[in-house]
């Protein structure tokens, strides 16, 4: 077939650990018991292939958060003040900046 000449380049992953601000802490840890209870809920109704889809787009979010809480709303939260954001993205910075030379 057409993928028999594909060739795709080495995996690369890069692990970065992160310290939030006690506010983008708060919006992740709210994200994360939402998206867990969701979760668990699809699992005790044995629904999750079902919704794979949903269950990738909250593990996406999550990963959104890590890099930057411009990325994420919650249906009943704003996004997070200037102040608070302004430290995510440049971390946010760093870490794409990290990435791309890898």
């Amino acid at each position: 077939g057409t993928g028999d000449n594909l060739q795709l380049p080495t995996r690369t992953v890069l692990v970065q650990y992160i310290d939030f601000s006690e506010r983008e802490k708060q919006l992740y840890q709210s994200l994360f018991a939402s998206s867990k209870k969701k979760f668990l809920k699809l699992l005790q109704n044995n629904d999750v292939m079902k919704n794979y889809a949903n269950v990738l787009d909250m593990l996406l979010k999550l990963r959104q958060c890590c890099d930057s809480t411009k990325l994420v709303r919650l249906k009943d939260q704003p996004v997070l003040d200037q102040s608070s954001q302004s430290t995510s993205s440049s971390q946010s910075s760093q870490s794409s900046q990290s990435s791309q030379s890898s």
